[in-house]
């Protein structure tokens, strides 16, 4: 997959290229695969609990949740920035993307914490997804930080 980014909207979009760049598109398989795979097994988890009458599980499960669906989250974009193939030298500051890591799996784990009991409210369903929400568009800002 190819492509060129160009300033669309402005005056010096007619100015031409800016950037070529490509895609791997096994890659990019991989990227829509971990996806997928973390969408499930963390929905998977979700289910499991909602059903939960043990403390200790539900801790376990919000953990195993928070990593499936906050890990696959940031591997999917880590993946899919890897696929792109720039002109440019480009490099990973390790504490920026290890924090990348980091926000989307504690937010994802404060989402499912918060889905916890069998009757959720949809007050507290969309905080749940607020919470989600903003540790993923921290991610991606943080991620960007890092390259």
């Amino acid at each position: 997959m190819n492509g060129m980014a160009t300033l669309a909207n402005t005056p010096d979009a007619l100015a031409g290229p800016l950037l070529h760049f490509a895609y791997d598109p096994l890659l990019v398989t991989l990227s829509v695969a971990l996806a997928a795979i973390s969408s499930f097994v963390t929905l998977r988890v979700a289910g499991h609990l909602r059903t939960s009458h043990d403390e200790k599980r539900q801790s376990r499960l919000v953990l195993v949740g928070g990593l499936t669906l906050g890990g696959g989250v940031w591997a999917m974009h880590f993946t899919g920035m890897l696929a792109a193939s720039l002109p440019v030298e480009v490099t990973y500051d390790l504490p920026l993307t290890m924090l990348s890591l980091l926000l989307p799996i504690a937010s994802s784990s404060t989402g499912l914490h918060l889905i916890r009991p069998l009757s959720v409210g949809s007050a507290r369903l969309a905080a749940a997804g607020t919470m989600t929400g903003f540790g993923i568009v921290a991610m991606h800002y943080t991620g960007m930080a890092a390259m």
